[in-house]
């Protein structure tokens, strides 16, 4: 009798154990064969939703060692060309979108903090093809050039690109220029009105 109980005693501790042991081995299994998951590491910095003649560009921009804008164009729920995604020469600091032509074809704006005279400007029109580059006003000639020394700032206001900048002397006391651009059928800048400020 005695040796019956022992027996079924050990019989259960055997049980038991066989029964952790498949336990153990099937929690390993299915955390083997779990997805791993690993951050994102790619932080994001400037982020804008803008609207323009039935299109949705929603624009982002990545921090990090090499700071790169990626605009996906929407119409409804589609997306209706490529994403285009560029490197960036200083930080985002404000974006519009806009028909500054006149032609029907909306335009992203997306200005960036760069002291340099014309890195600060991306601008880039929709076309069937995707997103496009604009050129920026370049260089600034005659009188309205006198004094300046880049540190541009841009803005897009009604059916004017506002580009100001300091004039010659310390960035912060110094004088300020603005100069109003109409975006002419070509994609050409003219300027069409200069103002002077003080900072």
């Amino acid at each position: 009798m005695r040796f019956t109980l022992l027996f079924f005693a050990a019989t259960g501790l055997l049980a038991t154990a066989s029964c952790d042991v498949s336990r153990t081995a099937a929690d390993s299994a299915s955390a083997s064969n779990a997805p791993s998951i690993r951050p994102d590491t790619t932080a994001t910095g400037f982020a804008r939703k803008l609207t323009q003649g039935g299109y949705l560009f929603d624009l982002k921009t990545t921090t990090g060692p090499d700071p790169a804008l990626t605009i996906r164009t929407r119409k409804g729920v589609s997306q209706i060309v490529e994403p285009l995604r560029i490197p960036l020469s200083g930080r985002p600091v404000r974006a519009a979108a806009a028909d500054l032509n006149g032609n029907g074809k909306p335009e992203v704006y997306v200005f960036t903090d760069s002291p340099n005279a014309n890195a600060g400007f991306y601008a880039y029109e929709l076309l069937p093809t995707g997103l496009t580059p604009l050129p920026g006003p370049g260089r600034i000639a005659g009188r309205a050039a006198e004094g300046y020394r880049g540190h541009d700032t841009y803005a897009v206001s009604g059916a004017t690109l506002i580009r100001s900048f300091p004039l010659g002397g310390d960035v912060d006391t110094a004088g300020s220029r603005t100069l109003a651009y109409r975006l002419l059928s070509g994609n050409t800048w003219k300027v069409q009105q200069v103002m002077e400020g003080n900072r």
